[in-house]
């Protein structure tokens, strides 16, 4: 492994989320257990620059992100009961 302070640490990124990188068998924000599990590990872990991936849905892999008729991309919304609204992904349990 590369030292600490030349590595740069991810569970995912846009790529891989959408089947893009090497295998399918990449944890996403698609198994929220398992996700946060892995991002949990990834930060109590003293190792290299984290970066932890903010997510939308989406049906297709070219599917860009959450946007009005003039492809501004939404804000993000949180609704009463703690979860995402606009399309964004965000987990509350």
């Amino acid at each position: 492994m590369c030292p600490s302070d030349k590595a740069f640490v991810f569970v995912d990124n846009h790529d891989n989320q959408r089947g893009h990188g090497i295998s399918n068998d990449v944890i996403t924000h698609k198994e929220p257990f398992l996700y946060k599990l892995a991002v949990s590990y990834m930060l109590a872990h003293p190792y290299g620059f984290t970066q932890i991936m903010s997510s939308y849905c989406f049906e297709s892999s070219e599917e860009g992100p959450p946007h009005d008729e003039k492809y501004n991309t939404l804000d993000v919304t949180i609704n009463s009961d703690g979860s995402c609204a606009n399309g964004w992904v965000c987990e509350h349990r």
